[in-house]
């Protein structure tokens, strides 16, 4: 008998991924910043195109029910176009809207989360925290390949050399120039990444992780020559230089070293920090409970309010260093699954905050409806799983009482949204 031969249907013209290259008019933004047009009636998404605007744009990316494309020139420009400031924004892929004025950044984030707030039939958005827009940053993370240091491009893994992050303090950028000065030493290191730190004072400090385990005289070298205090050098998982160092958060008590996790723009994070506390008013005898609590950013503002603090986090080097700066018989910090779906909470809780990563914090929102507390202040990066979890709160008995945004990120896409939930206990 025969062997049947497996049947494998021929791909169209259309479905071949050749590049096209059109002129597209683009009739809004999408939630990404990126500009929304149709092709032959097939929807495109188009890299740094605004409403209005008619570009030529070029295929790099089809799916079926859309295609992505990038800008290679602006036929009829928007009235909000300006010139980026950064002269690597065309390559580099850490901003998305420097080409968008600022005003028409905020109304754009403005909309989305009004979007957001209609969706879940809330109440009108209190005004948004806003700060520099540009210089703000006070961490970096850079990769280096071939003795070139910078950022990744927009789509790509390549290396787009770095003389300035305008959206970074002006220190971190002396650091990244001191550091790009050493291309023979990067040549040598191969490849890898660099995290970057600011602290109070302009200290900056630096974590290094290669690719590739070097010599010991390469290691002898990186130590003596790296003109920036490193706290620490890996390769994979091993750590094989280590300092006792560590910054102070720009006007803050909280200690910290490369690589950490802190919240990028200092001034917006001060904001952040007065806003919570006026929503949670925590009374002297309240318990309250800091969730994904880092190494303390909530956990410190609560505890000089007088209220006695839980604080949880997933990452047991965090909960360690929380513990050895953050010292009180009124605050505990433990080590805790909070994506755990049997995640149980103490009874006696009166409110919490949690500032989960983009995940999001299903399982804790769950065990808040099952231990319901009075108030909940929920701080997220991303808009999609704050809505899921706005919802399971709102389903179980909560109510939104406010809302509002943060410009954490600004000449990017992102944003950081604050909701107070309250719940009766009666």
């Amino acid at each position: 008998m025969s062997r049947l031969r497996e049947f494998k249907p021929k791909r169209s013209k259309a479905s071949v991924d050749k590049p096209w290259q059109d002129e597209i008019l683009i009739e809004r933004l999408a939630d990404d910043g990126r500009g929304v047009g149709k092709r032959q009636g097939k929807v495109v998404f188009v890299d740094r195109a605004l409403p209005g605007e008619t570009v030529v744009a070029k295929r790099y990316r089809s799916a079926k029910r859309f295609d992505e494309a990038e800008c290679l020139s602006v036929s009829v420009p928007a009235v909000e176009r300006i010139e980026p400031e950064c002269r690597h924004y065309a390559q580099c892929g850490g901003c998305q809207l420097q080409h968008l004025g600022y005003a028409s950044q905020v109304r754009f984030k403005q909309d989305l989360f009004d979007a957001l707030l209609a969706r879940l039939d809330g109440p009108v958005a209190e005004a948004p925290l806003l700060a520099e827009r540009f210089g703000y940053r006070h961490r970096l993370r850079l990769a280096f390949q071939a003795g070139v240091l910078g950022l990744r491009a927009a789509r790509s893994h390549e290396v787009v050399a770095l003389e300035c992050c305008e959206i970074s303090q002006p220190a971190l950028n002396k650091a990244v120039k001191a550091l790009a000065g050493q291309q023979e030493l990067l040549r040598a290191m191969y490849r890898g990444e660099v995290d970057l730190a600011l602290g109070e004072g302009g200290y900056c400090h630096c974590r290094i992780r290669l690719e590739k385990s070097p010599s010991a005289s390469l290691l002898d070298r990186m130590v003596s020559k790296i003109p920036i205090t490193i706290s620490e050098i890996k390769h994979k998982d091993n750590v094989l230089y280590s300092a006792d160092v560590s910054l102070q958060y720009p006007s803050s008590d909280t200690v910290f070293r490369p690589g950490d996790f802190t919240q990028v723009n200092p001034a917006i994070n001060a904001q952040l920090l007065q806003k919570v506390m006026d929503w949670l008013a925590p009374t002297p005898d309240a318990f309250i409970l800091d969730a994904f609590s880092g190494l303390g950013n909530f956990s410190r503002e609560l505890l000089a309010s007088g209220a006695r603090v839980l604080g949880l986090e997933g990452d047991a080097q965090m909960v360690a260093r929380a513990r050895e700066h953050v010292v009180s018989e009124r605050i505990t910090f433990r080590c805790q699954d909070l994506f755990s779906d049997s995640l149980e909470l103490p009874r006696d809780l009166d409110a919490v905050v949690l500032d989960p990563p983009r995940a999001g914090a299903e399982s804790l929102c769950r065990a808040l409806v099952r231990q319901p507390v009075e108030r909940v202040v929920y701080v997220s990066c991303d808009p999609s799983t704050l809505e899921r979890d706005a919802k399971l709160l709102q389903a179980g008995g909560y109510t939104l009482e406010a809302a509002c945004w943060a410009d954490m990120f600004p000449q990017t896409r992102h944003m950081e949204a604050v909701m107070l939930f309250t719940r009766s206990q009666g």
